[in-house]
C-alpha cells in the first residue's frame, strides 16, 4: 500500500504582485506491511525577494524508515 500527498502555498504581496513566495511539499510513503514503511520528502520554497547574497530557492529531499512495535 503506498499514499501520496501535496501541497501547494502561494503568499503573495498583496501591494506587490512581484514579491511572492510558493512552497510546494510532496511525500509518499511505503508501506510494506502494518508495521513497517519507509518515507520520502520533496520540498521546494521559492522567495521573490531574499537577502543579499542568499538563494531565491530551496529545495530539500528527505528518505525515511518507519518501525511500529505495536
Amino acid at each position: 500500500m503506498f499514499s501520496l500527498s501535496a501541497t501547494t502555498l502561494y503568499q503573495p504581496n498583496l501591494q506587490n504582485t512581484a514579491d511572492y513566495r510558493a512552497t510546494q511539499l510532496t511525500t509518499l510513503a511505503l508501506r510494506f506491511s502494518s508495521r513497517f514503511a519507509i518515507t520520502g520528502t520533496y520540498s521546494y520554497t521559492f522567495e521573490s525577494r531574499v537577502l543579499e547574497g542568499k538563494p531565491t530557492d530551496n529545495t530539500n529531499v528527505t528518505v525515511g524508515v518507519a518501525f511500529s512495535t505495536k
